[in-house]
């Protein structure tokens, strides 16, 4: 028998995680070989076989080409060391562990597969794939030297090459990564979407000048108390009357206190816990660069996510209710040092139909909401009453961004006592400070007139946009956040606000702000009146200093409900009350449509259970109280 070649043995097909590898060595002719020693053949002539116009191929095609011009290849030229780079793309930078890499002389004989969030190893041992093959680490510096795509098996591969000069090494090492999707999934899906879960292994360099706010720091100034330390090593803190202010386990999980000694918000290894009054929770993180995950409880929350596209810096906000996601784009710019996401409108409307919204109808109308009967109204009935009648468009439209926000703030409560209804209003649970009352300051006439008079400003903007969707976005221009004429704010979601005397106050979806400064402190705050609050929260009058990032994120949402209230009123109109208008016209708007993130349910539940190890870690640590060090 005679003696198989060594050619012939290296061609032997090599089983890694259940996935076929054929090793190709250096010059021999196989289309299985990496994708940076093959020919190129794209310029092909068409022929038997050619991809049908619109069909699977094609659109495979260019998702490809999306791709490449996304990542910028970079060319390589193989030498008797192996292949040496040339031209240079995009610096991506390693975000997990476990992507298996060659050295330049030797061929790339695994696959490294990513799939529902996690890096499965390819390895097959060194007497296969050499003693000189590594990880490549977290936070290493790639360029992507090829990508594939196969519609059939809804599987992105990248082909990678080591930025020897950025990391400091003298040997550029290589990797295969392959991106798994469920299946049918490349059919429908964008670039953006797919480069977002790539994102999540390899993330683009030139992002890194584009912070996303992180959770909340922990006040740490004494306020004139005391600091004492248990006998587990907890830290606790007290205020001037002796009060706890806050606690600080050995583990480096830190608490925040109410001045009636509730848990006012908590912060763990990179994400925080905020409480409202009566039972509602928000858990918030920063992930891997511009990955910031929100959780509102079990069944709702959101994941964003930055990116580039064409010239600009984009965000895409997946969000999650009752198992139901859908995506709205955010368009980032820099406004004197920090960077700001401003909500894209998903469609747009005919000039006639923003002026029919603007302007006064030609009589007062009355409508029948239907809330009569739900749980939430009847809760905030001694907060938020509609208006009788509405005699233009935005009326009705301030009361559908206030119902909106309630419902929410309602539901949050529901999630956080356990599908139980929210307690009263004078329950101890309130987690507010020294300014929080126990009754709610409702919404007043002339409060509702100033959300009256943002809708118009919004609607007014929505239209300008619309008039002009190519024109190029202005550059050192505040965000609405900081815009002078831009002064009443919904919140929108949770906060904890510190008060003078260290404790702090909490802020609830659908309490009203008002800014009364414009210039953010060095912790890029802004002074707010507290305008109108529900029991337990800041009290009204009260002015604390709130994130400029929470301003734009509480305008943002506004935005949201007045493009959701006009679809509504464009589907309505000449029923229920509406009167009729001009033709609505409504066209979608395509720098704002896109998929939902794959992997955000899984994001949410893995923050739920972080922080309910956090809270746990919290109430072990008060149990200790008692056994303090004098």
């Amino acid at each position: 028998m005679r003696t198989k070649s060594l050619t012939s043995l290296l061609l032997m097909p090599i089983v890694l995680t259940s996935v076929p590898f054929v090793l190709t060595p250096v010059g021999v002719s196989d289309s299985r070989q990496p994708h940076f020693l093959q020919e190129q053949t794209d310029q092909n002539p068409p022929g038997p076989g050619s991809p049908v116009p619109g069909g699977p191929r094609e659109k495979a095609d260019k998702l490809r080409d999306q791709l490449t011009d996304v990542y910028g290849l970079t060319k390589l030229n193989a030498d008797s060391s192996g292949a040496s780079s040339t031209d240079a793309g995009t610096v991506l930078v390693v975000q997990k562990e476990g992507i298996l890499a060659f050295p330049p002389s030797q061929v790339i004989a695994g696959e490294t597969t990513f799939k529902n969030g996690e890096i499965q190893h390819a390895y097959v041992g060194q007497v296969f794939l050499g003693k000189h093959t590594r990880n490549f680490p977290v936070n290493d510096k790639v360029q992507v030297t090829g990508i594939t795509l196969d519609a059939k098996e809804d599987k992105v591969v990248l082909l990678l090459a080591e930025c020897a000069a950025c990391n400091g090494n003298d040997q550029e090492y290589r990797a295969r990564v392959a991106f798994q999707f469920p299946s049918g999934y490349l059919a429908t899906a964008d670039v953006d979407q797919i480069a977002d879960v790539i994102s999540q292994v390899l993330d683009n360099e030139t992002l890194d000048a584009a912070p996303v706010s992180s959770p909340e720091a922990t006040d740490t100034e004494s306020h004139g108390g005391t600091t004492y330390t248990a006998k587990n090593g907890t830290e606790f803190r007290t205020g001037k009357a002796g009060n706890l202010v806050s606690l600080k386990t050995r583990s480096g999980t830190e608490a925040r206190f109410g001045a009636n000694g509730k848990v006012v918000s908590i912060r763990s290894g990179g994400f925080t816990i905020r409480y409202g009054a009566r039972g509602s929770r928000m858990v918030e993180t920063l992930i891997a660069y511009r990955r910031h995950v929100v959780s509102y409880g079990e069944h709702r929350g959101f994941v964003e996510r930055m990116f580039p596209r064409g010239d600009g810096l984009y965000m895409r906000r997946t969000h999650l209710v009752n198992g139901r996601s859908y995506a709205v784009m955010y368009r980032c710019f820099p406004y004197r040092g920090a960077w700001y996401c401003v909500y894209m409108p998903g469609y747009y409307y005919a000039p006639g139909f923003y002026g029919w919204a603007y302007n006064p109808w030609a009589a007062p109308v009355t409508y029948a909401w239907g809330w009569a009967g739900d749980p939430w109204y009847r809760f905030y009935g001694g907060y938020f009453a509609p208006y009788p009648a509405y005699a233009d468009a935005s009326l009705w439209l301030t009361d559908y961004a206030l119902a909106e926000n309630l419902q929410a703030a309602y539901q949050a409560q529901l999630d956080g006592n356990g599908g139980n209804p929210p307690p009263p209003a004078d329950s101890t649970h309130a987690s507010g400070g020294a300014a929080a009352p126990q009754t709610a300051t409702g919404i007043t006439p002339e409060v509702k007139a100033a959300i009256d008079e943002e809708v118009k400003a919004q609607l007014a903007a929505e239209k300008a946009a619309a008039a002009q969707r190519n024109a190029t976005p202005p550059t050192d221009q505040p965000p609405p956040a900081l815009d002078s004429s831009l002064r009443t704010f919904i919140v929108s979601t949770v906060l904890s606000e510190t008060l003078p005397d260290g404790t702090s106050c909490s802020l609830s979806t659908g309490d009203i702000l008002t800014r009364i400064s414009t210039d953010p402190d060095a912790n890029q705050n802004v002074k707010v009146l507290v305008t109108s609050s529900q029991s337990g929260d800041c009290s009204s009058g009260a002015q604390v200093a709130v994130s400029v990032q929470d301003l734009q994120d509480m305008h943002n949402n506004f935005a949201a409900k007045i493009d959701a209230g006009l679809q509504k009123l464009a589907h309505n109109q000449g029923n229920d009350g509406i009167p009729t208008g001009p033709a609505a016209g409504r066209q979608a708007n395509p720098d704002a449509q896109a998929q939902p993130d794959l992997t955000a349910m899984a994001e949410l539940q893995q923050l739920q259970q972080a922080a309910d190890q956090a809270e746990a870690e919290v109430k072990e640590a008060l149990r200790s109280e008692q056994g303090r060090d004098e």
